[in-house]
């Protein structure tokens, strides 16, 4: 119990340091700013050895801008609608927004996340289209997640959902076919609407 509370401390400390109006108030006495810094320092430094997931996370975000989590199904466990999907934590940071796609495993979504996120710049609108992260002449386009239940990590590094939500990259059938449009082949690519 004592070591979740302090891991939730550092996450949230981590949180309020990033705002940058709370940075500007000046609220901590200058007598106080050292030690202070060297209390945040130790309890990241906590966190880091206590929690090696938490800390991998941290460090993909300061050293690439994000990171990539995969949620992979487990046999015969319910619901049945959670299967495989990847998703990012970071580019909230910077973008206001983070990226999910369904379906597809971690050693392809990887790429393909990380190359949308290089290429988007500002907040996208439903419907956009996503050229030349697919291959093969097929076009992504994006969805605004209305379910964000499932991008825990995401909750967990940041407190909530990032202010302009998670855009899911919705992957074409063959035909150039849409999850939403009439004929999709869901069997050959079931991709659901997050």
């Amino acid at each position: 119990m004592k070591k979740n509370l302090l891991i939730e401390a550092s996450l949230a400390g981590s949180r309020l340091r990033g705002l940058s109006a709370l940075a500007r108030t000046g609220t901590v006495p200058a007598h106080l700013a050292a030690p202070t810094a060297e209390f945040e320092e130790l309890l990241d430094a906590f966190v880091i050895t206590v929690d090696p997931v938490l800390a991998r996370v941290l460090d993909n975000i300061e050293e690439h801008g994000l990171h990539i989590t995969g949620v992979f199904p487990v046999e015969d466990v319910v619901p049945a609608d959670r299967g495989l999907f990847n998703y990012t934590t970071g580019l909230g940071k910077r973008l206001g927004f983070e990226l999910a796609l369904a379906t597809m495993p971690f050693q392809v979504a990887g790429p393909i996340l990380n190359h949308a996120a290089k290429l988007l710049t500002a907040v996208p609108s439903e419907g956009d289209l996503i050229d030349g992260i697919l291959g093969g002449g097929y076009t992504a386009r994006l969805h605004r997640c209305t379910d964000t239940d499932r991008f825990a990590m995401t909750r967990r590094i940041y407190g909530s959902d990032p202010a302009h939500g998670v855009w899911q990259i919705v992957v074409p059938d063959a035909a150039g076919r849409y999850p939403d449009e009439s004929g999709y082949n869901h069997d050959g690519l079931p991709q659901p609407l997050f």
